[in-house]
């Protein structure tokens, strides 16, 4: 009886394993596929009934992706789960700093403000001269 309990007070104990350079790549993937196919956070969320929040986990590479979420973002993405693992699927860093410039436009252009905006450019330009 003994035995037992200490069995299950070190299942109980065990933390899941860190995330690694694959989930990462995984992550990228992800985003970069969504994306591709004009879908949000939001969208792929429902599917694998999991918050917003969650997936920015998954497409940072801060939390593994379970085979069966794998399997299910795979088919609402319209890829193989092969995907998410050939080398060559990941995007090159051209288009991932094109995305990156991309969501920087689009924000500072949200900026109602016209002052705020300007303060924001003028930042930027400082901070880009050092």
């Amino acid at each position: 009886m003994k035995n037992k309990q200490v069995c299950e007070r070190n299942a109980v104990q065990k933390k899941p394993k860190a995330p690694t350079d694959t989930d990462r790549e995984m992550g990228l993937l992800l985003r970069h596929r969504r994306k591709q196919v004009g879908l949000t956070q939001a969208d792929v969320g429902a599917v694998l009934h999991v918050s917003m929040q969650q997936v920015q986990k998954y497409e940072r590479g801060q939390d593994r992706i379970s085979a069966a979420n794998l399997y299910k973002v795979a088919q609402l993405l319209g890829v193989s789960v092969t995907y998410f693992f050939d080398e060559d699927e990941l995007p090159a860093a051209s288009t991932c700093q094109e995305h990156v410039r991309l969501n920087l436009v689009e924000a500072y252009l949200r900026i109602k403000n016209r002052e705020q905006r300007k303060a924001l450019l003028e930042l930027i330009q400082s901070l880009s001269d050092t």
